[in-house]
């Protein structure tokens, strides 16, 4: 077995073992002129010749970047097959005791895939922006904090005449304003009382009956 193939192979079969089959794996020996292809996994699109080809010549232009070199790798660059696939290649240098590359190990992912549901997903939304109709938004009511004044936009709201008032519109009254927390305010009986035409008393009596009701 080549001598770097066995040193790295372990590493290779990791690889294979924990990226799925849409994940190629490329070792070559970067000490040889021809960069010679020393391991090769999960064959994707493409024949293996074409694949070779494409990513051995990403390498080269790699190993003539000094920076890249310095970095030991190249991330996601966009590739096309011999067949026409698109695949995304991520390339490592692997180096030996000396600190001198060795081996450039390459990690090809499919992508058609990817863009063929994509695709699917835009056919089946079918979404067009030019059509979209804005609905017309509610107004904002400012909330209020419940004051004493509350009392008569209450009442007023009802419509009815204090003088002709019936003791259960009087109820309906003081049960929206017990619902309020109008009677948590200071002095709120005393002026339910009188804008209501009745004696504190009569309202304490209301209040019970609505939190008897309740129970």
């Amino acid at each position: 077995m080549n001598e770097k193939l066995s040193k790295y192979g372990s590493l290779i079969y990791f690889l294979k073992n924990i990226l799925s089959e849409a994940n190629e794996i490329l070792l070559f020996d970067v000490t040889k002129n021809d960069l010679p292809l020393l391991a090769y996994e999960n064959k994707i699109s493409g024949s293996l010749k074409g694949t070779e080809n494409v990513t051995r010549k990403l390498v080269y232009n790699a190993l003539k970047n000094d920076e890249i070199k310095e970095n030991e790798m190249l991330l996601n660059r966009m590739l096309s097959t011999d067949t026409g696939k698109i695949m995304k290649s991520s390339i490592f240098f692997l180096k030996n005791n000396d600190q001198e590359i060795e081996c450039a190990l390459s990690v090809n992912m499919k992508c058609d895939v990817y863009l063929e549901a994509q695709s699917l997903i835009s056919n089946l939304l079918q979404f067009n922006t030019t059509e979209i109709v804005e609905t017309p938004k509610e107004p904002y009511l400012e909330y209020k904090e419940p004051s004493l004044d509350t009392i008569t936009s209450v009442i007023q709201a009802e419509g009815i005449e204090i003088e002709r008032i019936t003791p259960d519109e009087r109820l309906d009254i003081i049960c929206k304003l017990y619902d309020l927390g109008i009677f948590e305010i200071k002095g709120a009986v005393s002026r339910a009382a009188q804008e209501l035409n009745v004696s504190e008393q009569s309202i304490y009596r209301y209040i019970t009956r609505i939190k008897k009701a309740r129970v």
